[in-house]
C-alpha cells in the first residue's frame, strides 16, 4: 500500500539522526561514553574527545545495532555499545555521508528545519553543541587539525527519564512539614495557564512559541466575588430567619489547614452518599435495606449465598471497600431470623459490606438509619492488582489506592462498573419491601427499566445524568419544585470512559470536553445534585465538596509496578518482571515522544495538523527532565507534566458524541447555570432577590445563542455521512451565510443572566488531551473506552472491532472483568499494556451484538451507519435508550463491547500511522515510566 511504503521511507529517512545527540549522563565523575584509547591521536581527536564525544551518550540511545535508527539509511550513523569505538564510527558516517561541513546530514538534521529528523532540533545553529560538531567536520574536510580553544565543553543535561511533573505541588511541600507552614497558591503551575498569562512570560494560551501548545486556559472559580456574594446571601438568610447554607471556602492557608480538608473529603467522598444533606436526615437515597438485602432473589439463585456480598461486587463490578474504610449495610435475612436495623447506631451500621460506590445515610444525629444512597465511586474507584500497585494521597495513605488485598484503588476509573443493571435490580427487588408479597400465588417482576446510564460493562453516560438533573432543578436556587425545562434538540452524549483522578492537578480544564476549569469543586456537585435533595441542601453540601476537590487534587498516579531491568546492560535478567522497563528502549522513546513530529515528511496528510511540534507532547505536555528544561518545549519546567489543549474535532476525530452533543447553543446557556460559578462574577442578581416567577421564567431566557451557532450544529451533524458529505459541503457555506446573519440576540443578558467564572468550553469543541501520568493502569483508552491497550492507540489498525476483555475465574456466579495483573488469572497484557481482550464475531452473544445488527463479513455503509446513529441519538438526546438485559447471558451481553454502536467508534488518533513497529515499541517503553 502507498500509505505504507511512505511510512518505511519515512521511518528510514527520518531515523538517520533520531537521537537529539544532545548531551550525556555522568558517571564515576566523567562524561558518559567518554573513551579512554587513542582517539586523542587522530585528526580533531582532542577536539571530538573534549567536546563532542560527552554528548554520544545519548546518540547512543538510538543509534545502535536493533535501535530504533537502525534502518536502512540509519545505519550509515550507528554506534556501538564501546565508546573506543566512537570517533572511527562517526568519522565513517561522516563519509558515508558524502564529506564536507555545512550540508553533511550529521549536522544538518538536529539543526536545519527543513530536515526531517525525529530527534528534533537541539544543536542550534551558534549554540556549544553545534559549533563543537562543525568544527569537527571542518577539521576533517580540511585535514588540519583542530585546536581544542574556542569551543566550550559539553554542558552536562538533565536525564531522559523520570516524571517530576506527576506530584501536585502541595504533597511536595507539605511532606514532612510543620503543621504551621504556609501555602502560597500562586505557585499551583495550572495558574501559569491563564488566560492572561503570567509575570516575566508571553501568554501561553494559543502561543505558538513552545513545542507543548496550550488553548484552554485555567479559570480561577474562587473569587474575591464569590465570598463577598455568598456572605451577602448568608446575611439575608439569617435576617429572615433561616439557616446560613453558603459554603464555599478559600484554598487552606496551611498544610495543618490542608491535611484536616484532604483527610476529610477521603473520608466523606468513600462513606457518605452524596444525597446526604449538611444537616438532617438523610433523604431516602436509592434503596432501603430490605431492598439492598433482597437482591439475590433476582440472580437465579435458590436462597441467600453465603458470599453475598462477594457475590454483589462481581456481578455489578462495584469495588470492594478496603479494610480501614467502614463502610457498612445492616443486614437482613427473614430466613435465617436476622434483622440487624434495630442494632443501628452511631457505631454500628450493619455486618455487610457496601461496594465503594454506595453508602449508608445517617440521621441528623449521625446514627445510621439503613437507607442506601449514591457516591462518586461507583464510576471512579476501580481495581487493579491484589496489593502490589499502590499509591498516595496528600496525607500519604496508601492503603486507599491499590495498597489492600483486593486492589480497590479510589480515583482509578471503573471500567467494570455495571451500575445501570444494579439500578434496575434495585428497582425490581423493591417488590420483596411489599406487605403480603409472600401470599401471591406466583412472583410479579416490577416494570423495570435502565436509566440512561450505560449500554456496556465498565462505562458511564455521565453527561446524560447531568441533563436529566438540569431539566429538573432551577439554575440559580437549585430548587425540583414547578421546573422543566430541556432542549432535545442536540446528540446525546452517549457513553464515556470514567478519567483518572490523579490527572486532576495536571490539567487546566475537566471532563473529557473541556467542562469546567479544575478550580472547579461544583463540577462533583453535578452528581450529587441527581437526587431529591432541595436546592438549599445541594448548596449547604458546598463546603464539604470542597474538601473533597482538595482531596482530589492530592492523587498520585502509581508507579509502574514491574520496575526497571536490571541486567548491566538495561535488559532483562533472571528474576526479572517479564513487564520490566528496557532502560535504552525507554530513553529511544523519550526522544520520539517529545521530538518526533507525525506531520514530517508529508505524513498525515489527511489529518490537520495540530499546534505544537507535531510530537507526542505538542498535545499531552512534556514529562522527561531533559526537555521540560528545555525552552523549545516549555517556557518554566513547573509545567512538566501539565497539559491544556483541547483538540478540535477536524484533528482528533474521534466519537464525536460527547463533545458534539454539547452543542454550541447548549454550551453557552450552561454557562449562566449556578454550577459555572455565576455568583462569583459582578451582576449575578441573587435568587434571594428575585420573586417566584421571575426565579422560574429567566431559565428559559437562553444566553449567547446566535445563528451560527445553529450553523455549526447542523454541519456536524452531517459528519461521517460517507456520500451524504457531499451534502454538508455544498449546503454549509449556504447555512453559514444565512443562518450567520442572525445575531446573538441576548435575551438571556437582557434578564441579568451572567456567564460564569468558571464557564463551559464554548471555544472549541473537542477532546481534552489527558495528561500521561499512569497510563500504563488507566486501560481502556480514548474518551469512551473503546481501545483496550495503549499498542492500539499507536497502530490504529490493529484496533479491535468487536471485543470483549478477560473475564475472572473466582467462584461467584457471574464473574466481572479481570483486574488481577500477575499470576496465571492475571488479566494485564504487559507487551501491549492494557488490558487482555478477546475478539468476538456478531452473534457471539446470545442476543446477538447487543442492542445492534450487524453483518460478520463486512462493514456497514457508512450511509447506514451515520443514519442509525442519528436515529439512535444522534439527533435528539432523549432518544437514545437502552433495553434491560434479559437473565446471565444478557449480562454476559453487555460486556461486549462493539464499535459500531452509538457513542462507542473506536476511530480518531490516526496520526499513530507515521510510526514504524521499532518507534512504537520504544514510545511504549517510553510511557511506562510516566
Amino acid at each position: 500500500m502507498l500509505v505504507k511504503a511512505n511510512n518505511l521511507w519515512a521511518a528510514a529517512l527520518t531515523a538517520l539522526l533520531i537521537s537529539a545527540c544532545g548531551g550525556g549522563n555522568v558517571e564515576n565523575g566523567q562524561p558518559a561514553g567518554v573513551a579512554t584509547g587513542d582517539s586523542r591521536s587522530e585528526l580533531g581527536g582532542e577536539h571530538f574527545v573534549n567536546n563532542v564525544q560527552p554528548q554520544l551518550g545519548f546518540c547512543r540511545s538510538c543509534h545502535i545495532p536493533e535501535g530504533v535508527a537502525d534502518v536502512d539509511d540509519g545505519r550509515r550513523f550507528l554506534l556501538s555499545a564501546n565508546p573506543a569505538e566512537d570517533y572511527a564510527n562517526t568519522h565513517q558516517a561522516w563519509q558515508r555521508l558524502g564529506g564536507g561541513v555545512d550540508n553533511n546530514l550529521l549536522l544538518r538534521e538536529a539543526s536545519d528545519d527543513s530536515e526531517p529528523h525525529s530527534g528534533g532540533k537541539p544543536w542550534v545553529k551558534g549554540g556549544a553543541a553545534y559549533n563543537a560538531v562543525h568544527r569537527l567536520l571542518s577539521c576533517w574536510q580540511s585535514g588540519v587539525d583542530c585546536t581544542p580553544s574556542g569551543v566550550g565543553g559539553a554542558a552536562e543535561l538533565p536525564p531522559l527519564l523520570g516524571n517530576p511533573g506527576k506530584h501536585f505541588f502541595v504533597n511536595q511541600l507539605c511532606d514532612g512539614a510543620a503543621d504551621t507552614t504556609p501555602i502560597d497558591w500562586s505557585r499551583d503551575p495550572r495558574r501559569l495557564l491563564q488566560a492572561d498569562g503570567f509575570a516575566g512570560s508571553a501568554q501561553l494560551i494559543d502561543s505558538e512559541a513552545y513545542g507543548v501548545h496550550f488553548n484552554d486556559p485555567y479559570e480561577i472559580c474562587h473569587t474575591d466575588t464569590l465570598f463577598e456574594t455568598q456572605a451577602r446571601q448568608n446575611a439575608l438568610r439569617v435576617a429572615a430567619g433561616k439557616e446560613a447554607i453558603y459554603s464555599a471556602k478559600r484554598d487552606p492557608a496551611t498544610c495543618g489547614e490542608w491535611r484536616r480538608a484532604v483527610q476529610n473529603g477521603h473520608d466523606w467522598v468513600a462513606m457518605t452518599p452524596s444525597d446526604q444533606p449538611h444537616s438532617g436526615d438523610h433523604v431516602g437515597g436509592v434503596a432501603s435495606a430490605q431492598v439492598w438485602n433482597s437482591l439475590w432473589r433476582l440472580w437465579e439463585m435458590p436462597e441467600r449465598p453465603a458470599n453475598y456480598d462477594d457475590e454483589l461486587f462481581e456481578r455489578y463490578g462495584h469495588s470492594p471497600p478496603p479494610a480501614h474504610i467502614y463502610n457498612p449495610y445492616p443486614i437482613v435475612d427473614a430466613e435465617r431470623g436476622i434483622d440487624e436495623r434495630q442494632l443501628l447506631s452511631k457505631d454500628f451500621g450493619g455486618s455487610g459490606r457496601l461496594p465503594l460506590g454506595f453508602a449508608q445515610g445517617r440521621d441528623a444525629d449521625g446514627n445510621y438509619m439503613g437507607t442506601i444512597g449514591l457516591t462518586c465511586f461507583s464510576c471512579h474507584a476501580g481495581q487493579i492488582g491484589s496489593g502490589e500497585v499502590t499509591s498516595r494521597d496528600g496525607v500519604a495513605n496508601t492503603r486507599s489506592y491499590g495498597g489492600n488485598d483486593s486492589g480497590t484503588f479510589m480515583g482509578l476509573p471503573n471500567t467494570n462498573t455495571e451500575l445501570g443493571v444494579l439500578y434496575l435490580d434495585l428497582i425490581n427487588a423493591a417488590q420483596y419491601e411489599r406487605e403480603g408479597r409472600s401470599e401471591l400465588p406466583f412472583d410479579v417482576p416490577a416494570v423495570g427499566y435502565i436509566p440512561l446510564i450505560n449500554t456496556t460493562r465498565g462505562t458511564n453516560a455521565a453527561d446524560t445524568e447531568i441533563e436529566a438533573m438540569v431539566i429538573r432543578r432551577d439554575f440559580d436556587s437549585l430548587e425540583n419544585d414547578a421546573h422543566l425545562l430541556t432542549y432535545p434538540l442536540h446528540g446525546n452524549t452517549g457513553d464515556q470512559d470514567p478519567p483518572a483522578w490523579w490527572w486532576l492537578s495536571n490539567k487546566t480544564r475537566y471532563l473529557w470536553f473541556g467542562g469546567h476549569s479544575t478550580d472547579s469543586s461544583r463540577g462533583n456537585m453535578y452528581f450529587g445534585s441527581v437526587n431529591d435533595l432541595s436546592g438549599e441542601q445541594v448548596k449547604g453540601n458546598e463546603g464539604t465538596y470542597e474538601d473533597v476537590h482538595q482531596w482530589s487534587l492530592t492523587l498520585e498516579a502509581p508507579d509502574y509496578p514491574a520496575g526497571y531491568c536490571r541486567g548491566s546492560d538495561g535488559q532483562p535478567t533472571e528474576g526479572d518482571h517479564s513487564g520490566c522497563i528496557r532502560r535504552g528502549l525507554a530513553e529511544q522513546g523519550a526522544v520520539l515522544f517529545h521530538e518526533k513530529d507525525l506531520w514530517a515528511n508529508d505524513a498525515n496528510p489527511d489529518i490537520p495538523r495540530p499546534k505544537g511540534n507535531g510530537s507526542c507532547a505538542g498535545c499531552h505536555g512534556a514529562y522527561s527532565p531533559r526537555y521540560i528544561n528545555d525552552k523549545r518545549f516549555l517556557p518554566d519546567p513547573v509545567l512538566a507534566g501539565m497539559v491544556g489543549y483541547t483538540v478540535p474535532m477536524e484533528i482528533i476525530d474521534t466519537d464525536p458524541a460527547q463533545a458534539e452533543g454539547w452543542a454550541s447553543e447548549l454550551r453557552e446557556h450552561v454557562s449562566t447555570f449556578w454550577w459555572s460559578y455565576t455568583d462569583a462574577v459582578a451582576g449575578y442578581i441573587l435568587p434571594e432577590e428575585k420573586d417566584r416567577m421571575t426565579e422560574t421564567l429567566d431559565d428559559y431566557m437562553f444566553s449567547g445563542i446566535s445563528g451560527g451557532d445553529f450553523a455549526d450544529h447542523l454541519s456536524r451533524t452531517l459528519g461521517h455521512s460517507g456520500n451524504l458529505e457531499l451534502l454538508a459541503d455544498a449546503t454549509s457555506p449556504a447555512l453559514a451565510a444565512s443562518l450567520g446573519q442572525i445575531p446573538n440576540l441576548g435575551i438571556g443578558e437582557s434578564v441579568g443572566r451572567v456567564k460564569g467564572a468558571c464557564a463551559f468550553e464554548e471555544k472549541t469543541v473537542g477532546y481534552v488531551t489527558p495528561p500521561l501520568h499512569g497510563v500504563w493502569a488507566s486501560a481502556p483508552y480514548l474518551h469512551n473506552g473503546s481501545v483496550p491497550t495503549v499498542w492500539g492507540i499507536l497502530d490504529p489498525d490493529t484496533r479491535p472491532k468487536v471485543w470483549r476483555r478477560q473475564r475472572t475465574t473466582t467462584p461467584v456466579h457471574f464473574n466481572a472483568f479481570e483486574t488481577r495483573i500477575n499470576g496465571e488469572s492475571s488479566g494485564y497484557n504487559w507487551d501491549k499494556m492494557g488490558w487482555n481482550y478477546d475478539l468476538m464475531n456478531c452473534g457471539d452473544g446470545g442476543q446477538g451484538i447487543p442492542y445492534y445488527s450487524c453483518q460478520p463479513a463486512q462493514d456497514m455503509p457508512t450511509e447506514i451507519q451515520w443514519g442509525a446513529d442519528l436515529l439512535l441519538g444522534g439527533l435528539l438526546w432523549p432518544t437514545w435508550v437502552v433495553p434491560p438485559p434479559v437473565g446471565a447471558r444478557g449480562l454476559e451481553d453487555r460486556m461486549i463491547f462493539n464499535t459500531g454502536m452509538y457513542s462507542k467508534k473506536n476511530r480518531g488518533h490516526e496520526w499513530t500511522r507515521a510510526l514504524s513497529d521499532s518507534e512504537r515499541r520504544a514510545l511504549l517503553e517510553y510511557m511506562k515510566t510516566l
